[in-house]
């Protein structure tokens, strides 16, 4: 179970928490919160949904909160709500703390794009030594400019301002 994740973990290293899109997004959230707030460790939480990014937002403000996204989110079918999800235009309103994009489509454009937004900038999911040679040289660029997000234990809240 989830709590048996926690409690094996027990705080040692930051845990970056994704929650999937369901339908009972509000029966859910209040229970993961539940567990979270009895958790020692730090953490932030992401999802592709931005109604769980809202949720967060309202319920627990000071919960690091990102919102995921991507050009081509496969599970949405219907092209406006693709078109509006990948260009995050809900960020408006749910406030996310960062956003995290498929690695592929990040450009330093997109990066110099969101950080004059005030935004912090995640890359998701690179897996191999290839994909990050590919992305290696705009990833250091950008850290220098604390335009993305490395997170290191202890440091989560200082990072983020709160």
């Amino acid at each position: 179970t989830f709590e048996d994740v926690l409690m094996l973990v027990g705080g040692r290293v930051p845990l970056l928490i994704e929650v999937k899109e369901d339908e009972n997004y509000e029966g859910l959230m209040p229970k993961l919160m539940s567990l979270l707030e009895r958790y020692e460790g730090e953490y932030m939480i992401e999802s592709f949904d931005p109604r769980i990014v809202l949720w967060l937002k309202k319920n627990h403000p000071s919960v690091i909160r990102g919102q995921l996204s991507s050009k081509n989110i496969r599970e949405v079918k219907n092209r406006l709500l693709k078109f509006i999800l990948g260009n995050m235009f809900l960020n408006v309103i749910t406030k996310p703390h960062f956003i995290a994009y498929l690695y592929t489509e990040v450009t330093p454009k997109f990066y110099k794009r969101h950080h004059k937004k005030g935004r912090k900038v995640a890359v998701w999911t690179v897996k191999s030594k290839e994909e990050y040679e590919k992305i290696k040289d705009i990833v250091l660029e950008e850290l220098k400019k604390e335009n993305l997000i490395l997170i290191l234990k202890g440091h989560i809240n200082q990072y983020f301002k709160l």
